[in-house]
């Protein structure tokens, strides 16, 4: 096992990552937004879609939430964005 960094942003995010792979946090990390996650290296890849939103802005239409991850802040908490899993 090992864990991985994965950079996301604003809406929605892929990213082929190893299956069963366990969201651990997300945040910020200096001027990006990063998730992390358990990954078994050698499991088969799946693709898997993050949807990050900011505070105050709409949901798309139909989206289906997961797992929430995580919040980053941005300029002293004037800017604070969600990330959510997309429900498979």
């Amino acid at each position: 096992m090992e864990i991985w960094k994965y950079t996301i942003h604003p809406g929605l995010t892929s990213h082929t990552m190893p299956e069963n792979a366990k969201w651990l946090f997300a945040r910020e990390q200096e001027d990006q937004f990063c998730a992390w996650a358990l990954v078994a290296p050698n499991a088969p890849p799946v693709t898997r879609e993050i949807f990050t939103v900011g505070t105050g802005h709409p949901i798309l239409t139909g989206m289906r939430l997961g797992e929430y991850l995580g919040s980053a802040y941005w300029h002293k908490g004037a800017l604070i964005f969600h990330a959510f899993e997309v429900a498979q």
